[in-house]
Order: C-alpha cells, then structure tokens, then sequence
C-alpha cells in the first residue's frame, strides 16, 4: 500500500504566516502537522509515501529528507505550476501524483495540512477491502448538527457503510448527518487508472478545473460504490488563523488523554523567572525567556530564543522564534510570526496574525488585524479588523532563506 500526502495548498487563508512556513510544517502541539500523519502510516505499517508539493515548496523536502529518520521512504512529486490561473485544482493534483507513479495497485490519500489523531488506519483499510469498496473515505463525528454547516457530510448505509448522500455544508436543520468528509481517503485501482483521469478530462471539457475532491465523490455517489468510515479523535484543519489555533488546543487535549496528564515542556536552556507562571499545556523551546510574573498558557507554543519581558500574558498561541515581547503585553488566540517586536502594554487579541519581522509600538490594541511580513504600527494605535499587506510573497528572498527551525 502506498500512501499519498496532499502538501501543495498555498495556505491564502494563513498569509502572513504561510508566507515563510509552508502550512504542512506549521507546528501544532509542538510538531509539524505533516509529520502526524507520517507517523501514524508509519505505525500502521505503510512506509512507502509520496507527497505532492508545488514547485516553490521545497521546504517541506528540505525539513522531512528522504523519510528516514521517520522510518519510512519518501519521495516527492512536484507540480508543475505555480500560479493561480495554472494550478492544478485538488482532484487535477491528485491525478497528475498517479500520473508519476504508474505501477501504484491501490493507495491511501491524506490532505497534508489536516491534523488527524485516533484514527486507526489498519481498521480502515480492512474497512476498505471488505466492502470492495472503489473509494472509502474518512467520515469525522461531529460533536452537533449546528458545526455540519461548516462541512460537508455525508449520510452513509448503516448495514453497508455505502455513502447514500452528500451535502456541502447544510442548515443545521436539513443536516443528513453529523459526518463530516475528511481528507482521509483509501482508492481501488481502477478509480486510480479510469474513474479519476476521467473524471478530471471531464470538468476540462467544460472548461472547469477539477478542484473540489467533494464534487469527485457527487460525481460518482450513484455509479460506484463509495463508502464511508466514522471514526472519533481530533481532525482538524489549520487552513485559517482560529482554524489552526483551535486545532492546536485540540491536539493538546488529545495527548493529555493518551498520557493521561498534561503537556508541558520546558527547555532545559530556557530561562524562566522564579514569580513566572508556566500553565500547561504549554512547550518553551530552547533559548527562550520568560520575565518576572508573567504568565504563559495555557494551549501556547513559544519556539526557540523568542524573549518574554515582566508581567506578559500569553494564552492560546504561538509565537515563532526569536520574537521580543515587551513588559505588560497581553496576547491571546493569536498567530505571531518569526523576530516580531511588541511594544510596552501592547494587546494582540481575537485571531490576529503577525508576518515575519512586524513590529508593534507601545500601547498598541490589535483585534483580528493581519499584518504581512515587516508591517510597522505606531505607538498607541487601536486597530480591529484590518489587513496590512505588501509585496512579499513564498518566493520572496527572506521568506524562502528564512526557517522557523534553524
């Protein structure tokens, strides 16, 4: 069995943050989100994995290698273009990946950017294979009808698992079903070699990009047999800012479960005041510090050589490394970027992002703003849902020389 890992999104949605880190090596709980996906195949016996990136993302190569220190094999397939006109579209990427590996028989199909733990991979194969199924995939238990709105679900055959309807996020009143379609596919042979190529030479045809995998499954619900697995855990999308900062406490909530005690991971090299107040689940990289009676946590990452000065609060974030955060600060549910500056007394609240090397002045409040890579706010300023942006892009010279991890 071969596995195919979906790594080439740009990550919109994201800019600033993906504008240096390619949203698959976003950190969630302490690890990049990709590398979930390749130990969970790897517990499951699957080492031979290839992952689709797009030509600008050679970062994701350069942070993975060849798979080895994972214990699995990886190669990588690159697309072609790069521009948005070009791109492939989501169901166009996945035919061109088989279009490069020919001799594939059968194969699992995991989003790249979708973070999945409790998911037993092994089960959902046998799932696959018992019910000669041409596609299977990956069906998420919503907690309630009222989050079907933000998804598409499906409604499945309890005796079979046969997926009988789909629904792009439906009024929680007209919701088939609280299963939620996930990025989590396993495909036959000949849905690889006939259905899908066929399907993608149909939407160019009408001049159409094959783009949504969710219009692949409507396409082919009545003609061929697709089913569908439930399963419970954590899957989440860290496709926006509030996206990836609930995913990342979700995550933490998860391996508090496995351990049965909370996450907290300290460096050995960090220096933390003695009146400082670590609430987990928390991780302090190396070479951080943490000032007098401030407090940090709970659901906060704070990546390598990043300075906390007295009195900071900081509560479900991450802030990249080596930013300066100044005395009095109060962050909370925000995304701040690589070498950040904030100011005395600033606040940064409401799913803000900070690009790489922005700096904030003094007494600044910053409610949902986005802010693009080396973006300057004066002191005092009060700013709520505003975007600041510039020319920088993935291929700008700081943004590719610059990695949160070295």
């Amino acid at each position: 069995m071969r596995a195919i890992l979906l790594a080439g999104g740009y990550g919109t949605r994201l800019f600033p943050i993906t504008l240096r880190t390619p949203k698959p090596l976003l950190p969630v709980a302490g690890k990049p989100v990709l590398v979930y996906s390749i130990e969970m195949l790897k517990a499951a016996g699957i080492t031979d994995i290839s992952i689709s990136v797009k030509e600008n993302q050679t970062k994701i190569e350069n942070y993975l290698g060849d798979g080895k220190k994972y214990g699995v094999k990886i190669n990588y397939i690159y697309e072609p273009e790069t521009s948005e006109e070009k791109k492939l579209g989501s169901v166009g990427a996945l035919n061109f990946v088989f279009s490069k590996i020919p001799a594939v028989e059968e194969a699992l199909v995991l989003g790249g950017d979708n973070l999945i733990l409790g998911f037993n991979m092994q089960k959902f194969q046998e799932h696959h294979k018992s019910t000669s199924s041409h596609a299977s995939i990956g069906l998420f238990e919503l907690s309630t009808k009222d989050e079907a709105q933000h998804f598409g679900v499906a409604q499945i055959d309890q005796k079979t698992g046969k997926i009988l309807q789909f629904q792009e996020k439906p009024h929680p009143t007209k919701a088939v079903s609280k299963l939620a379609s996930t990025a989590i596919y396993c495909l036959e042979k000949s849905f690889i070699k006939e259905h899908l190529p066929k399907y993608t030479k149909f939407k160019h045809s009408k001049g159409e990009k094959a783009d949504k995998i969710g219009d692949l499954w409507a396409h082919y619900i009545h003609d061929l047999k697709i089913s569908g697995f439930p399963f419970e855990g954590v899957w989440g999308d860290i496709g926006n800012c509030e996206g990836y900062i609930k995913t990342n406490k979700s995550a933490f909530e998860h391996l508090k479960k496995l351990d049965g005690k909370e996450i907290l991971q300290i460096s050995k090299n960090a220096k933390i005041s003695k009146s400082a107040k670590i609430i987990a689940p928390a991780i302090i990289e190396e070479n951080c510090e943490i000032g007098n009676n401030s407090i940090v946590g709970p659901n906060v990452h704070i990546l390598a050589g990043t300075k906390i000065g007295e009195g900071v609060k900081i509560s479900n974030s991450v802030i990249f490394e080596n930013c300066t955060i100044s005395k009095d600060c109060k962050i909370e549910h925000s995304l701040i970027d690589g070498s950040c500056v904030i100011g005395f007394g600033s606040h940064l609240t409401n799913n803000s992002m900070l690009g790489y090397k922005c700096k904030i002045g003094d007494s600044c409040f910053l409610s949902k703003i986005i802010a693009f890579p080396k973006t300057q706010i004066k002191d005092g300023f009060k700013i709520q849902n505003q975007s600041f942006e510039n020319d920088f892009t993935p291929q700008s010279k700081e943004m590719v020389e610059s990695c949160f991890w070295k």
